[in-house]
């Protein structure tokens, strides 16, 4: 991820959310060659009364490079707040690894002025 933080509103669902994935501490990027999928693992973070959890097969649009995209669902972004973010691989090998395992990305859901806040904007 970027240094800035990114930013959706409510019930959007573009443009998709991309991530360049690292190792540890940023030091170098994964390359994914031997990937068999990447989810995409979102839950809230400050309105905590209502847990939510976003999920989803990730599209591997540079293995090299360790570049992913997560194309939103249309409810996805439902919910206004914060995220924290992971990213589970699962290797060809076999076996599962996370990332980043030393803290979370985050994006932000702000909301949307144009309705009461239960239905999708027109």
């Amino acid at each position: 991820m970027s240094a800035s933080t990114p930013t959706w509103s409510r019930w959007d669902t573009y443009p998709p959310y991309q991530a360049f994935l690292q190792q540890a501490g940023g030091a170098s990027v994964l390359d994914l060659t031997a990937a068999s999928s990447v989810r995409f693992i979102a839950k809230n973070t400050i309105n905590t009364a209502t847990t939510v959890v976003i999920s989803g097969d990730m599209t591997i649009a540079s293995a090299q490079q360790g570049f992913v995209t997560y194309a939103w669902g249309g409810s996805d972004l439902s919910w206004a707040d914060t995220y924290d973010v992971q990213y589970r691989i699962h290797w060809q090998a076999g076996g599962y690894e996370r990332v980043p395992n030393d803290s979370y990305d985050q994006f932000i859901v702000f909301p949307d002025l144009s309705n009461n806040g239960n239905l999708p904007a027109d």
